[in-house]
């Protein structure tokens, strides 16, 4: 049961994504 590695995990990259989705609108 380790939550600390995971939860830095997971909120880390739904921050890119978010970013890479505004980055693939502005580039397409």
């Amino acid at each position: 049961m380790h939550p600390n590695p995971t939860a830095p995990l997971l909120p880390q990259p739904p921050m890119q994504n978010k970013e890479d989705q505004q980055n693939q609108t502005h580039t397409t």
